[in-house]
């Protein structure tokens, strides 16, 4: 609605880094392990900056839980990922064998400010 105008949002998935050496960061180092971080591509006024997102990764069986929910002002940092004790994924487990893809699903919700201290 016009409260909250249409907003792009860039999901990036990291390696976990192995090491701070140049090639540290790799999935193949990494063994599939990493992290999403959410990027709002649009910028935002103060009002309508502040959302709330969770993300799981996987499909059907091999699904796991969501982690979050996060809140975050988009205005004040245009990227943002999950608290660093959740951040980590295994997204090896969760690869499709077939298709050798993985599926990473993000819930986003705009906050009002009435409910930011509520959270």
């Amino acid at each position: 609605g016009d409260c909250f105008p249409r907003v792009t949002f860039k999901m990036m998935i990291y390696p976990k880094a192995m090491n701070d050496l140049k090639g540290g960061a790799s999935f193949k180092k990494a063994k599939g392990r990493g992290l999403v971080q959410l990027k709002c591509e649009a910028e935002l006024s103060e009002a309508i900056a502040n959302f709330s997102f969770r993300i799981s990764i996987g499909m059907g069986d091999n699904k796991q839980a969501p982690r979050g929910p996060k809140v975050h002002n988009f205005s004040a940092s245009a990227v943002c990922g999950l608290d660093i004790d959740v951040e980590e994924w295994d997204f090896q487990s969760v690869v499709e064998a077939e298709s050798m893809t993985f599926v990473v699903c993000l819930e986003i919700v705009p906050l009002a400010d009435a409910q930011l201290g509520q959270t």
